[in-house]
């Protein structure tokens, strides 16, 4: 019977080693599809600011992966794409926003109404003093936002109280109509019944 030949954990490395590899190289590519996904929305096709954006925010993605192994590293470049924005965009618009108007959906609206893609696709994510043109832009086409609730206190209520008459006054008035036609209802009519004689 021929000997089974056995590999060595030297021999078996490699090859474990090139399998971690690939997978890695597979969840980069689908983190960085994601990041493309994610500056398209922003109106950012292919080129070099695109592919600096993706590159530096991929960097961020990988370190929150290296903390949080059990995300998926396209969870994470998505999660730390939309904080960063998040924290520009705020900065950029400078305005309190409702809790159910996200500083990214309306940064996202302004950018791309002022043409932010294509005039100024450098600026993003820059937390340097910005241009005025760019600032003024941004904020004159941030769509309308609603106001803020104010806080407001429940005016007083007008409490009466009743007296047990007075109760038992009203029992009697929404009584009223059901005595009324217990009243004029006509009697049961009630005759006697013969039964026939049984068979004997």
């Amino acid at each position: 019977m021929p000997k089974e030949e056995t590999l060595s954990p030297r021999a078996r490395r490699p090859r474990n080693r090139s399998r971690v590899a690939s997978e890695d190289a597979d969840a980069v590519r689908a983190a960085r599809r994601v990041l493309h996904s994610f500056a398209a929305g922003f109106g950012m096709g292919p080129g070099a600011c695109r592919d600096a954006l993706t590159a530096r925010l991929l960097a961020g993605a990988q370190r929150h992966h290296r903390d949080h192994p059990q995300i998926d590293l396209a969870d994470c470049a998505t999660r730390h794409a939309e904080q960063q924005f998040e924290a520009w965009l705020g900065v950029v618009l400078a305005t309190e926003l409702a809790p159910d108007q996200a500083a990214l959906a309306a940064g996202r609206a302004a950018f791309l109404s002022c043409g932010g893609a294509a005039a100024w696709p450098e600026l993003i994510l820059v937390h340097d003093p910005l241009p005025d043109a760019f600032v003024t832009a941004m904020r004159g086409a941030m769509p309308p936002l609603a106001p803020l609730p104010a806080p407001a206190s429940m005016p007083e209520q007008a409490l009466e109280s009743w007296s047990i008459v007075e109760v038992a006054q009203a029992a009697l008035d929404l009584l009223a109509p059901t005595f009324a036609w217990a009243a004029s209802a006509r009697p049961l009519v009630t005759a006697s019944i013969k039964l026939p004689k049984p068979w004997s």
